[in-house]
């Protein structure tokens, strides 16, 4: 039987000035249960870019390493986002390139 004994939630949004831009949503949940006598940490981060979300779970010993551990994580999904993200913009600009020139 498992008992949760704290909880918290950190809730950030960050907007640009340019209309076009995105809106990014960091939250950042922490909660500690006791499971047999010993104390869990939770660290989920959900970080929300436009449509996509990206999410981290940890569960430790310790709270900062829980929350050190999710945030690497949540780190590696942002890179491979953008990552994504510039390649699908490049491919886009390039296809509408050759067009004009088939033009």
């Amino acid at each position: 039987m498992s008992k949760q004994l704290g909880y918290l939630v950190v809730r950030s949004t960050c907007e640009t000035e340019k209309p076009s831009s995105r809106t990014f949503v960091c939250e950042v949940r922490l909660a500690q249960i006791v499971r047999k006598g010993t104390a869990f940490n939770t660290c989920t981060i959900t970080f929300t870019v436009g449509k996509a979300e990206l999410r981290a779970e940890e569960t430790t010993l310790h709270m900062y390493a829980a929350l050190d551990i999710a945030a690497v994580q949540v780190e590696r999904q942002l890179a491979d986002f953008v990552a994504t993200q510039h390649k699908h913009r490049l491919s886009t600009r390039l296809k509408r390139h050759f067009r004009r020139d088939a033009d």
